[in-house]
């Protein structure tokens, strides 16, 4: 199982997945935050299309994880896995206009499974309809351990329950969204500050490094730091951050999501 993302932050989030089953590779596109045609240009860039695809699976449904996911998953004879609570509304007005979706509805705290891919959906704490991340645990054909990758943004503090399901991971995608100051000195509306460093808002990098302390990510392979604000933050507040908590040998390993290009392919390895 390999993970790749294609552009990560407020202006447009998506996360690729590709593992191997039966002997064929199979795609799944974890939001969707994007045009058409900005999906098609930066799926290209992975050397896929969205023909590739065989499933979106969306957090929740704000604009910048949900887009126009609904209109693609469509058009593309896609299957779409969301919570009620995410897809709701979409499901109200298609089914006014009779427009079919094939839409699957995820329950919090359920496992799935996609061509061998297994999907846990967890419940978070944030400022939307029902909204979860996901764990997502792949066994390789013959005699390879099975690996777990875990992908967790958009949450605005890290609950009992999502510190317990993240544990044990191989690889991470963890939300860094803001340094506290720089939030508090940015131009904000007090409300929107309120919001975003609240319990239901975002990650700060503090309480990014806090998790990532608390479930000994200095073992596993891969993390990534992701959901940076580009107002409110930066990669190197970050990783002086992560190098004060948690060593200079994760920070110099630690990668971070950019919001134009996100970050190339990564290989979830089993931790020793």
């Amino acid at each position: 199982m390999r993970f790749s993302s294609l552009g990560s932050g407020s202006a447009g989030n998506a996360t690729l997945l590709q593992w191997e089953h039966e002997g064929l590779n199979h795609h799944l596109l974890l939001d969707c935050g994007f045009s058409e045609r900005e999906l098609a240009y930066r799926l290209a860039e992975r050397g896929l299309s969205i023909e590739s695809l065989d499933a979106i699976l969306i957090t929740h449904e704000h604009g910048d994880h949900l887009g126009k996911a609904p209109q693609i998953a469509a058009r593309y004879g896609l299957a779409l896995w969301t919570t009620l609570g995410t897809i709701r509304s979409v499901l109200i007005e298609r089914a006014e206009r009779k427009q079919r979706l094939n839409h699957l509805r995820l329950q919090p705290g359920a496992c799935y499974e996609l061509f061998g891919l297994q999907i846990e959906a967890v419940a978070v704490p944030h400022d939307a309809n029902e909204p979860v991340q996901f764990i997502f645990s792949h066994q390789p054909e013959g005699d390879c351990p099975s690996t777990r990758l875990g992908v967790l943004t958009d949450l605005g503090h890290v609950s009992a329950h999502v510190l317990q399901r993240y544990r044990n991971l191989d690889a991470l995608v963890v939300e860094s969204n803001h340094d506290v100051h720089m939030l508090e000195a940015s131009s904000y509306p007090t409300s929107l500050k309120r919001r975003v460093g609240g319990d239901w808002g975002h990650l700060s990098n503090d309480q990014c490094a806090a998790f990532l302390t608390a479930i000994e990510a200095d073992a596993i392979p891969c993390v990534i730091a992701a959901h940076l604000s580009q107002q409110n933050n930066h990669p190197d507040r970050v990783r002086s951050l992560m190098h004060q908590e948690l060593g200079s040998s994760f920070a110099q390993r630690l990668v971070i999501a950019d919001q134009s290009s996100g970050f190339g392919w990564q290989t979830v390895i089993k931790r020793s």
